[in-house]
């Protein structure tokens, strides 16, 4: 079977999935996933409300700022737990700190030059509303994400097993091994229309029982290209996954119920004030009225009957639907209500600023995990990983990288946002909470190790230890050295004493 068959096949198969989604975004964004068949230039139907994209927007700028701060450091290369537990000297350690310190730099530098955060935000958005998001890392260290209806994946106790992508691709930018194996002519697309150079390139990941992953490329319904990858290029990210389904439930469908109601209770608002608002004059021509007399010019005089100083036989019709819309409003101001406490719109705790600090990353890390009922650190473990690990991987492929002792077990990554920000965070709190309800205590400060207690809560503040904390060796020369510097005063003064004795009995 050919990848265009297999990926037709399982689309199929999963249309009202399809369908869920593209109600879930018509609600909140609906470009995410648009009706079927729509074009660019197409007019894309907009709700009567704004609150879900509002919302929606809210929580993926706050996943964005917590996930990939700017300004500061996401993740950082540490010895592993072996390395810290070799034989390694202090100074072959601290120059193994050092590489790994200038790999980090490396991949820095390598991914402020790439799109990274902006795409980022695609896949957050598409998690929140789809439930899913499909990424793929290009050659180029680009980031590429893939519409919901651009994609078909299987997966398997939480783990994804495969995954086909299509996209359309201009063919006669591809290599010419490429465009050979596709049976094509480069002349003869060259020569015809530019629509007929469009072709749809489909891509699929699949994982191998030994960890690696088979890559095929197809066009054409020919085979072009396939390689074997020990990381994948694909990342697929996931809302809530339930047991037996290929895709996950998103934050949107979790809501959809008070979305509808508060866009179909947003739009007969919108109908009955309009409605309201129509003014509209009714005349008695019995009682001397006349068309030009409700369209006289201001100030010009007209006759007719008027009692006292109103006119008789002039009035407005009334749609007398006041309660009615009051009604209305009441209720759609409950939903907005909840809506807007799902989906943290009255929240203070969005930094504002080019630069965010590591305490205004941990609110907000904070608040996502309880607002998002625990999704938050699945989300995060879903995407900062994969992709960073993907990363090094090219970029060690492609020689950009210092290289790495011949152990590949000496470092390991260290996430410093998302879920692991939050363990350190909740560890550094229980140790400052048993520092505040022991110091009150006489005497239980004085069984604290406090040389531990501090270089730990260094190390949790992410701060360099070992050129902070003095070693014992440096401690007890330091001692020495006070110890040497006192007896060398004293001596000091005793001989001044000598010899001022010694000077008053020449004297006498």
């Amino acid at each position: 079977m050919t990848l265009k068959a297999e990926f037709e096949a399982q689309d199929a198969k999963r249309a009202n999935v399809t369908e869920r989604v593209r109600e879930c975004a018509a609600f909140t964004i609906p470009w995410v996933l648009p009706e079927e068949n729509t074009k660019g230039t197409d007019t894309i139907l907009q709700p009567y409300q704004s609150l879900g994209s509002s919302g929606i927007e809210n929580l993926v700028g706050k996943l964005v700022g917590s996930l990939f701060p700017t300004g500061t450091p996401w993740w950082s290369t540490v010895p592993s737990a072996q390395a810290r537990t070799s034989d390694l000297s202090p100074e072959d350690m601290e120059a193994f700190k050092a590489t790994l310190l200038a790999r980090d730099l490396l991949i820095e530098s390598k991914l402020d030059d790439t799109n990274y955060r902006i795409a980022q935000r695609a896949v957050l958005e598409n998690v929140m509303v789809a439930g899913n998001s499909l990424a793929f890392l290009t050659r180029d260290y680009m980031l590429k994400t893939f519409r919901f209806d651009q994609y078909v994946q299987r997966r398997a106790g939480g783990r994804l097993s495969w995954v086909i992508a299509s996209e359309q691709v201009d063919v006669t930018s591809l290599p010419d091994e490429t465009i050979a194996a596709a049976a094509l002519d480069r002349e003869k697309l060259m020569a015809g229309e530019p629509a007929d150079r469009i072709q749809s390139l489909y891509t699929k990941a699949e994982w191998q029982r030994g960890g690696s992953w088979v890559i095929t490329q197809e066009i054409n319904e020919h085979q072009v290209k396939t390689s074997e990858e020990p990381v994948s290029p694909f990342f697929s990210v996931g809302y809530r996954e339930l047991a037996g389904e290929d895709y996950s439930r998103g934050f949107v469908e979790a809501r959809l119920g008070d979305l509808r109601s508060f866009n179909g209770l947003a739009g007969a608002i919108l109908d009955l004030t309009i409605a309201a608002a129509r003014l509209v004059p009714v005349y008695d021509p019995a009682k001397g009225w006349t068309t030009a007399d409700l369209t006289s010019p201001n100030g010009q005089p007209r006759a007719g009957r008027v009692d006292g100083s109103t006119p008789n036989g002039i009035g407005f019709l009334q749609s007398n639907k006041h309660n009615d819309i009051s009604v209305a409003m009441t209720y759609s101001q409950m939903i907005e209500k909840r809506l807007a406490k799902a989906m943290l719109l009255e929240s203070s705790a969005q930094p504002t600023g080019e630069r965010v600090t590591a305490a205004q990353i941990m609110r907000i890390a904070r608040e996502l995990e309880g607002a998002l009922g625990g999704v938050y650190t699945h989300i995060a473990e879903e995407i900062q990983k994969p992709f960073l690990n993907r990363v090094i991987w090219q970029m060690e492929r492609d020689k950009l990288l210092v290289p790495l002792p011949a152990n590949a077990k000496a470092h390991e990554l260290s996430i410093l946002t998302g879920i692991e920000a939050l363990r350190r965070q909740a560890e550094l709190d229980r140790l400052l909470l048993a520092m505040q309800v022991l110091g009150p205590i006489p005497g239980a400060m004085q069984r604290i190790k406090f040389e531990l207690l501090a270089d730990r809560i260094l190390r949790l503040l992410g701060i360099n230890t070992p050129e902070l904390i003095k070693t014992p060796e440096e401690l007890e020369a330091e001692l020495e050295k006070q110890r040497q510097a006192g007896l060398d005063t004293a001596a000091s003064e005793q001989a001044i004493k000598s010899i001022g004795a010694i000077a008053e009995n020449s004297a006498a």
